[in-house]
């Protein structure tokens, strides 16, 4: 007795002479399913194809283990980051001083959608331009847009190369690019 179930079949085994389906019309115990119900050459093709599907991934593993592996050991590795990489925002130093670029314009300031950066600075006696006093980024408040880079007039400010910032103290983001240049030139 088979009973078709969608396009897979149950097959139930022959009741001996005496013995009784179950009750409601299910199979009696013991029943096979079969996926798809196409006999022999059927389930053939799926194992043949099961098994090619194996020796196809086998050889990708092969083929992968062969190949140098391009694996950095972090803390101790890292990567160099790209030209284009885009950092958050540093001040650019005079290469002749050290000093910065900065003339303390504002424009960067006025420029920032994010309202992440301050900028104050004085003009000191015997210079021609101001210097910058204060030069604060808020880097958790910063959208990394680069209009404060593009619309500076002296090129005082770029892109740091610096990546690996991770810290749960909102504080540390809070960058005084004064001191960070002051720091770089030591």
């Amino acid at each position: 007795m088979n009973m078709a179930v969608g396009s897979s079949q149950l097959v139930a085994p022959q009741p001996v002479a005496g013995g009784a389906q179950a009750a409601g019309g299910q199979a009696a115990a013991g029943a096979v399913w079969r996926p798809g119900g196409g006999g022999l050459a059927a389930d053939v093709a799926e194992v043949a194809s099961g098994f090619w599907s194996l020796v196809v991934g086998l050889g990708v593993t092969l083929a992968e283990f062969f190949r140098p592996t391009i694996t950095l050991h972090y803390p101790h590795e890292s990567l160099k980051m790209t030209a284009r990489f885009r950092g958050h925002v540093e001040l650019a130093p005079d290469p002749a001083t050290g000093r910065p670029l900065c003339v303390a314009c504002g424009s960067c300031q006025r420029a920032c959608p994010s309202d992440c950066i301050l900028v104050e600075g004085v003009k000191r006696e015997g210079e021609r331009r101001k210097s910058p006093t204060v030069f604060r980024l808020d880097f958790t408040k910063c959208s990394l847009c680069g209009a404060c880079v593009e619309v500076c007039p002296t090129k005082g400010l770029r892109y740091s190369k610096e990546y690996n910032l991770a810290s749960t103290d909102k504080s540390v983001y809070v960058f005084d690019l004064l001191k960070r240049l002051q720091a770089e030139k030591k």
